[in-house]
C-alpha cells in the first residue's frame, strides 16, 4: 500500500517536511504510525500468545496443587455445599482434607457474590404467594456464606485458628462465615476460647451479619 507520504509534495511541504500542511493534517504522522504498528504487529501477537500460555500454565499448576480426595480437588468438592445439593460426601471429603481446604473455601466465597438482581429476585419470589412461587423459576444458587460455614465446619475443629485469623479479612462474607463457623463449633461444645478476643473485636465490625 502506498502512503500519502510517498507522493510528491508541494514546495510548502518540502520547505518544512516535518510540519504537515493545513490541507494534509497529520497525514505524514499517521502514515508513519501505521507502518510502525504493522511492522510490530507480529511481536504483539507473539507476546499475547506467551502471556496466554503462561496464564494457562499457572492456572493448571494452581489447580494441581489443590488438596484432593478420591481424585477430586477441594474446589470440586465445594460444589456439594451449594444450596439444594446433598453435601454428605462433601463433608466426608473436607473432613479428610482438613484445614488445608480453608483458603480454597475463602477464595470460592470471594469469587461467587450473588448479583443485586439475584438478591432482589430471591426476596420478591419469597414474598409471592405459594401458587405464584411454583410458576417462577428457582434462582440459581451460588456458593453463599452459609455454604462456606458448612464447609468450614466440615473440616473439623483444627480449622479454628484459621477462622480466628480470618475474622479481620477484607471480605465481609469471609468474616461472616468465620464468625458463624466459630459460633457453630461453640454450640457443639468445642473449645473456642482462643478466638474469644478476636470475636469481641468482631462485635465492632461494620457488617451487621458479622456482629450477630
Amino acid at each position: 500500500m502506498i502512503c500519502h507520504a510517498l507522493r510528491p509534495r508541494h514546495d510548502s511541504e518540502q520547505a518544512n517536511p516535518r510540519v504537515p500542511t493545513a490541507s494534509q493534517p497529520f497525514s505524514l504522522v499517521a502514515c508513519r504510525a501505521r507502518v510502525t504498528l504493522r511492522g510490530m504487529g507480529w511481536r504483539y501477537r507473539i507476546l499475547l500468545l506467551v502471556i496466554i500460555i503462561v496464564a494457562a500454565s499457572v492456572g493448571l499448576w494452581a489447580y494441581s496443587r489443590q488438596p484432593s480426595y478420591e481424585g477430586k480437588t477441594v474446589g470440586v468438592w465445594l460444589n456439594d455445599f451449594c444450596p439444594g445439593v446433598d453435601s454428605q460426601k462433601g463433608r466426608e471429603a473436607l473432613g479428610v482434607i482438613g484445614p488445608e481446604a480453608a483458603p480454597y473455601i475463602f477464595a470460592k466465597l470471594r469469587a461467587n457474590p450473588p448479583s443485586a438482581f439475584t438478591l432482589k429476585y430471591r426476596v420478591l419470589r419469597a414474598k409471592a404467594p405459594h401458587a405464584i412461587q411454583r410458576l417462577l423459576p428457582t434462582p440459581k444458587e451460588s456458593f453463599q456464606p452459609v455454604s462456606a460455614v458448612n464447609a468450614l465446619v466440615a473440616t473439623g475443629p483444627s480449622v479454628i485458628p484459621v477462622l480466628t485469623k480470618s475474622l479481620i479479612d477484607r471480605n465481609a462474607d469471609v468474616r461472616m462465615a468465620c464468625a458463624w463457623a466459630l459460633g457453630s463449633f461453640a454450640r457443639k461444645g468445642t473449645n473456642t476460647s482462643g478466638a474469644l478476643s478476636a470475636l469481641v473485636f468482631a462485635l465492632q465490625d461494620a457488617n451487621p451479619y458479622v456482629r450477630q
